[in-house]
């Protein structure tokens, strides 16, 4: 179902931001009431969603350093390397070995 977009026809509303988005059937009636202002709505055209972000757009280097977060990737059995992240975050680690120990052989 597609989403589609009305605004008060008086242009103004301080609950709905003065647009208000719903999910709908395509062949259902325009709704002719904002359920949240209580206004008269009409609907109106918006572009159409460009792009939905897969798990590997939000998985990017860039975004999880940009976000502050760090990534690792596996390089050996139970070791990772960093991959993105800031510069004071651990270069390795190895599973089941806290951050700050050293791996007992």
């Amino acid at each position: 179902m597609p989403f589609y977009e009305y605004r008060p026809l008086s242009g103004e509303c301080g609950l709905c931001d003065g647009t208000m988005r719903t999910r709908q059937n395509i062949n259902a009636e325009p709704h002719k009431i904002c359920p949240y202002c209580r206004q008269d709505v009409e609907r109106i055209i918006s572009l159409p969603q460009r792009h939905i972000m897969s798990r590997n757009d939000i998985l990017k280097d860039s975004k999880v350093a940009n976000a502050g977060f760090a990534k690792y990737v596996r390089s050996g059995d139970g070791q990772y390397e960093l991959a993105a992240g800031p510069d004071d975050a651990p270069k390795t680690f190895t599973k089941g070995v806290d951050v700050g120990e050293t791996p007992s052989e």
